[in-house]
């Protein structure tokens, strides 16, 4: 039986969603008087189709209500694995065939996800109260993607933060707030499979996100971070950064003869 912090939560999830709806599409009018929506497009993209389809589903009437929903998941996903196929391939930019494996990784880890979706929802044996079979499985199959995205891009993280990996202030700026989003969505998509009572919840964390991410992206995301170098390394430990470039270098000469 819902409490009275749930019926709260449900009543913070509409301004929080059109909150989150005007900073992701503030960012937009900020990326493209900066001139940086050419160069990124799926960011910008994702942003839009983000910060539409909250009012849309708000607004829309029941009988549209799942297609529309189904239809903005699936856009969110196309741009999301975008965003971060772009940031793998020009984090790598310096060294291609490191690149190369990760977009094959990238392209391994969402279809094992895909898979493991699809058996999560045969061997399920319980579905949620009100819950239809097609919408089970499309959430199901949509939380696989997601944690396969965000082990991912935790995976790069890692990667990124261990090596001297040159990178633009902006990917950087990006990577960040990308994780941070896709965090929230996973655990938003945790909680409200444990019982529909708990969605608010996870919807309000998933707003919170998206805000000081957008926020985050206006404030910090310029043209001068397209040139701009980020190392993950301090600059000041030249003995580890020398044997950390090297590590690099033989990586990438070992992938490189392996056809990558």
């Amino acid at each position: 039986m819902p409490t009275i912090a749930d019926n709260l939560a449900f009543i913070l999830t509409v301004p929080l969603l059109f909150l989150s709806s005007f900073a992701l599409l503030a960012l937009l009018v900020q990326l493209a008087r900066r001139g940086l929506l050419r160069a990124h497009w799926p960011l910008a993209a994702y942003a839009m189709v983000e910060g539409l389809s909250g009012p849309l589903t708000f607004l829309s009437t029941p009988t549209k209500l799942p297609l529309l929903f189904r239809a903005s998941e699936i856009l969110k996903l196309v741009f999301a694995v975008m965003v971060i196929w772009s940031l793998s391939r020009t984090l790598f930019s310096s060294y291609p065939a490191i690149g190369s494996f990760a977009s094959r990784a990238a392209k391994l880890i969402v279809a094992g996800c895909l898979l493991l979706g699809w058996i999560s929802f045969l061997t399920d044996p319980i579905l949620p109260l009100g819950r239809s079979p097609a919408l089970h499985l499309f959430i199901s199959v949509e939380r696989a993607v997601i944690t396969g995205l965000l082990a991912f891009l935790f995976i790069l993280s890692v990667f990124v933060g261990w090596f001297p990996v040159r990178m633009a202030r902006n990917l950087a700026r990006i990577l960040i707030g990308f994780l941070a989003i896709l965090t929230a969505a996973w655990i938003n998509h945790l909680v409200s499979n444990v019982a529909s009572r708990y969605t608010p919840w996870g919807n309000i964390l998933s707003s919170i996100m998206l805000v000081g991410s957008a926020v985050y992206w206006s404030l910090t995301v310029h043209l001068a971070g397209e040139t701009e170098t980020a190392y993950t390394l301090p600059a000041w430990d030249p003995e580890r950064m020398d044997r950390m470039t090297s590590q690099l270098a033989q990586m990438e000469a070992q992938l490189s003869r392996r056809g990558h």
